[in-house]
């Protein structure tokens, strides 16, 4: 006998639900808060701190760019494309695990509402940036200080 659809996306909500409830599914759940407690420090860290020192984005207006060879000015970027696909994929992880939450809850308003969905949709935000580029805030370059050639004099 054929389920129809609607009894049939009914079996398929019990049935993650009971996983979510199960030791595999609790153990899913703290794995993803790890992976996205880690994923917001490497994001701020990699962004602001790293970049900012190897970029040479110093308060007193020294630019520490020029010391470097041209292979590190040129990785002088914002974001590189291996950080770009490591965000994407905690995001397809992260909007996995919130549609199955989605899915096991009680009442569809129970699970927006509740403090595990925001900081689920709150870890995705910084991903979106990958799909929707006007997002992107630039972080402008500081400009470079004129450096006086002894051989020119």
């Amino acid at each position: 006998m054929l389920l129809r659809p609607q009894l049939a996306i009914a079996y398929f909500r019990e049935q993650v639900a009971n996983w979510l409830r199960s030791d595999i599914g609790e153990t899913w759940e703290h794995g993803l808060a790890a992976v996205a407690i880690i994923a917001c420090f490497l994001y701020v860290g990699e962004t602001y701190i790293f970049d900012g020192i190897r970029c040479g984005r110093v308060e007193d207006g020294t630019s520490t760019a020029d010391t470097f060879d041209d292979d590190v000015k040129e990785s002088c970027s914002d974001l590189s494309w291996q950080w770009r696909l490591a965000e994407a994929l905690v995001a397809v992880l992260f909007t996995v695990d919130y549609m199955f939450q989605l899915m096991a809850a009680e009442s569809t308003l129970m699970h927006v509402v509740s403090l595990e969905s925001i900081v689920d949709l709150l870890s995705i935000c910084p991903v979106l940036t990958i799909f929707l580029p006007s997002l992107q805030v630039s972080h402008p370059r500081p400009p470079r200080l004129a450096t006086s050639d002894p051989s020119q004099s």
